[in-house]
């Protein structure tokens, strides 16, 4: 296991001003966690009840008939073991009960006349970075249909899998989906990425639409065959996605270059294949802008232990949370779990710091963390208070899937904070 600085905060450093976390991008939950998979252990870690692993599915029903169909797809969804809670129910305050589960992350599904569902949730729609996934089924249960957020929010993947649970037509209208195109908010979604300027999704998504070519720059190691119409970026130019993979996904030696000669050809016959302006950037940097119009995706790979006296102020936690951040050089998007003792499941400031950030809080049982606590300092009052004699190392430890430890116990005033990576890689 690699080292790692670690260091005392003194009182000054909890003075910093606390970085203003306005439209936070969307985290998305059912594959954030990669690291956790990888990890062996003898039981599940606890993850809070504020910050789950799954998105929360409300279906909601206008008949009786409906409602009947809503309880047996509830039942068939909370089997998949994949959602947080799932419930069903007949709603009779249909404005009231729809905007209080309108919230980002959830899963609003409908059981009943699309124009009902449209005129509920039409005064909620505000943007598809916070926008829930909304679907609507019919009562006879012959067409899941995709309403909203479809992609961040991941309405087309859920739509998709209740039409399977209930032998339905999955009715799915996004343009890329229809054209059997690279999806890149949807692959964000999937595979544990931020997508930092998502405003910046429909300049890559009308390219590809318009069978325009668009770059890919990654800060990290390539896997797999890159989507059609995606080029990979390196050294300053493009390469091509059938010639610059080798079949383990890392670049050929005999990789074919866009030279000069190539590039004047392109200039005078109108095309872009040399370089790019549009691109899409994987890495760590919100600032690095490898083409003129990149959209950017930040990987969750990095996770924080947390250890906190009983009743710890609120602010005071996320303003040494985001000053040690900083201090790494990391973005908060980064951070793909808070996670502590299974005593700290209850503890307001790592709920309240979860919750700010829709960052997932996981908490282990003292006896998981003693399996690895022999790797890291130990701590007798730790040991007298909570079972076991470190929290904050451990806990990383094993949220990043026994990965990397970046950042090794620091304490502040009567606050203890590790830093560990999972192992990355983009993978198509």
């Amino acid at each position: 296991m690699p080292e790692a600085s670690g260091r005392h905060i003194g009182q000054e450093s909890g003075q910093e001003s606390t970085q203003a976390a306005q439209e936070l991008p969307r985290v998305s939950f059912p594959r954030v966690s990669q690291g956790l998979q990888q990890a062996s252990l003898s039981q599940a870690p606890q993850v809070s009840p504020a910050q789950t692993l799954g998105p929360e599915a409300f279906l909601m029903a206008f008949t009786e008939k409906g409602e009947q169909l809503a309880q047996r797809i509830a039942g068939q969804l909370s089997q998949t073991g994949q959602y947080a809670s799932v419930s069903a129910l007949r709603v009779t305050k249909l404005k009231e009960s729809t905007a209080e589960v309108f919230k980002t992350g959830n899963v609003l599904i409908f059981v009943g006349a699309m124009g009902i569902a449209i005129r509920a949730i039409a005064p909620l729609v505000k943007s598809k970075t916070t926008d829930p996934a909304v679907i609507v089924i019919d009562e006879a249960g012959q067409f899941v249909i995709s309403v909203l957020s479809g992609h961040l929010g991941g309405a087309n993947h859920y739509s998709r899998e209740i039409a399977g649970l209930i032998q339905a037509t999955p009715v799915i209208t996004t343009a890329t989906d229809v054209q059997g195109l690279f999806s890149v908010d949807d692959f964000a979604r999937q595979n544990g990425y931020v997508v930092l300027n998502p405003k910046s999704i429909k300049l890559v998504s009308a390219a590809l639409l318009e069978g325009r070519q668009v770059g890919l720059s990654s800060d990290f190691e390539v896997k797999g065959q890159l989507p059609e119409l995606l080029r990979l970026k390196t050294e300053g130019y493009c390469e091509k996605p059938d010639t610059g993979l080798s079949s383990d996904g890392k670049l050929s030696s005999d990789t074919k270059r866009f030279d000069d000669t190539k590039r004047s050809e392109d200039e005078q016959s109108g095309s872009d294949s040399g370089r790019l302006d549009l691109g899409i950037h994987i890495g760590l940097n919100p600032e690095s802008r490898p083409f003129k119009q990149t959209l950017t995706l930040i990987p969750k790979c990095f996770h924080v232990g947390l250890g906190a006296r009983k009743g710890i102020d609120p602010e005071a936690l996320e303003q040494f949370f985001l000053q040690i951040l900083s201090e790494l050089g990391l973005p908060w998007q980064a951070v793909a779990s808070l996670s502590s003792v299974d005593l700290k499941k209850e503890e307001g400031a790592i709920l309240a710091l979860a919750k700010k950030y829709r960052i997932p809080f996981i908490t282990y049982p003292a006896t998981e963390l003693d399996l690895v606590a022999a790797d890291f300092q130990q701590s007798e009052f730790v040991q007298s208070i909570t079972g076991t004699g470190n929290i904050c190392e451990t806990s990383a430890y094993l949220s990043s899937g026994r990965g990397e430890m970046v950042l090794s116990k620091t304490t502040g005033q009567g606050m203890t904070i590790a830093v560990a990576r999972q192992h990355w890689e983009l993978r198509f």
